[in-house]
């Protein structure tokens, strides 16, 4: 993902600030405007979007370009650097913020991990995290914290963690400190449907009180039972899925997570009444998950239920070898398209970008780019329960846009009406605003 360490630079020089934009087309909620320009505030919001430029301006001193989209967002993303360990990777978060915003990224939650035995060091992330979310001026925007774990039955890639998914808490007080440490900017958890049979899916209850997501994930043990249970505990809330096929199973009798994942509706039978499916996420870098069964996934659901992840963990330069939690090693693909622990076959997160992502979703996998921009932007705002700032091109929301050629290549990647990268300098990502 994105170019070597020593390749990019972050510049102490204003931002550009738009006034206005145009796109030859404009993807909006309500549909393509073709033309249209976009108005923005003096404190980046987007304060009108027309067909037409507004009165008294010159046609000559505005901006435009083939096409404007919203800008991504990565609800699923470990960081890609700047630290030792994948593990501290969001204690730099400047490093992967201004390396996500050339890649078009201009919101994210940053996933932190819990491995046993080093909860001072995740907690101290959290609170690196918290201390600039929803900061302009690094490029990218950290919106919150995706904890992926650590209560997880199958880990997958994930560091160990059973201590923390098999302790004996029947009052949560080890579940609720262990909330409290994270803190008030965590908007999404990852936790396994099976490790809630003996405590009566409280911590699901829990979660569901603390307006947190709960997503469904990295578990092949569970039954559907326990899915159904976890499903009907937290309504009215919906809940989510962690990097659907990955680390989950599907049978054509015992239902597993994909089973759950590939439905737009349940069956009219009284075990589903008064329940919906969940939305879904997925790794679109074609390693993860083959092209023929994300095709299968976006027939099955709308886009306004699937959202697109990077799972990035690495930056993507073949060969590079990592510190994943303390003694492990993982590292990146000889195609610089993944990440497995070293010496395995194991995969432990991908080097792709949300932007490589929304490409194959239009070029090769066919989807509209009207879908596209729900896959990689509306939809996870949604899920993170951020749509109310980012996610579309509507008025009142912040400005983040990216500004497209006619073959889809980033012109500009604009967060909060101002200019933070461009293709003309594309070693350089402004971190500070005029």
């Amino acid at each position: 993902m994105g170019l070597a360490p020593h390749h990019t630079s972050a510049s102490s020089s204003p931002a550009c600030r738009h006034q206005i934009i145009c796109g030859n087309k404009v993807v909006t909620p309500r549909g393509v405007l073709a033309p249209g320009y976009l108005t923005f505030t003096a404190d980046g919001d987007i304060a009108a979007i027309t067909a037409q430029p507004p009165p008294h301006t010159s046609i000559a001193t505005i901006l435009t370009v083939p096409l404007i989209v919203p800008g991504h967002v990565d609800i699923h993303n470990h960081g890609v650097g700047g630290a030792e360990d994948v593990v501290e990777y969001w204690n730099n978060p400047c490093y992967t913020l201004a390396r996500l915003a050339k890649q078009g990224t201009t919101s994210c939650l940053a996933t932190v991990v819990f491995p046993d035995g080093q909860s001072s060091r995740s907690t101290h992330t959290c609170g690196v995290i918290s201390s600039v979310v929803d900061q302009d001026g690094h490029g990218c925007v950290l919106r919150g914290i995706h904890a992926e774990g650590p209560v997880v039955a199958t880990l997958g890639g994930l560091p160990e963690s059973k201590q923390q998914a098999t302790v004996e808490d029947p009052d949560l007080t080890t579940f609720s400190i262990l909330l409290d440490n994270i803190g008030a900017h965590l908007k999404i958890m990852t936790i396994s449907p099976s490790c809630e049979r003996g405590n009566n899916c409280a911590r699901l209850r829990l979660l569901a009180k603390r307006n947190i997501k709960i997503a469904l994930g990295h578990d092949k043990n569970c039954t559907e039972l326990d899915i159904l249970k976890a499903l009907h505990v937290v309504k009215p809330a919906r809940c989510h899925t962690t990097h659907v096929f990955n680390v989950q199973s599907f049978h054509h009798r015992n239902a597993g997570l994909v089973n759950f994942a590939m439905v737009p509706t349940f069956p009219k039978l009284s075990q589903y009444n008064g329940i919906e499916p969940p939305t879904v996420e997925v790794i679109c870098d074609f390693r993860h998950v083959s092209a023929m069964a994300l095709q299968a996934l976006f027939a099955a659901r709308s886009p306004m239920d699937v959202c697109c992840i990077t799972d990035a963990i690495a930056e993507s330069i073949p060969g590079k070898k990592i510190k994943y939690s303390s003694d492990r090693v993982a590292e990146v693909s000889n195609d610089g398209q993944t990440v497995n622990i070293a010496g395995t076959n194991l995969l432990c997160g991908s080097c792709t970008s949300m932007h490589a992502t929304f490409r194959k979703l239009i070029d090769v996998l066919g989807v509209a780019l009207e879908d596209a921009v729900l896959l990689c932007s509306t939809t996870p705002s949604v899920v993170a329960g951020i749509d109310r700032m980012v996610g579309s091109i509507d008025i009142g929301k912040r400005g983040d846009v990216l500004l497209l050629d006619e073959n889809l290549n980033v012109l500009q990647t604009v967060v909060g009406g101002c200019t933070v990268w461009s293709s003309e300098a594309p070693m350089e990502v402004r971190t500070t605003k005029s």
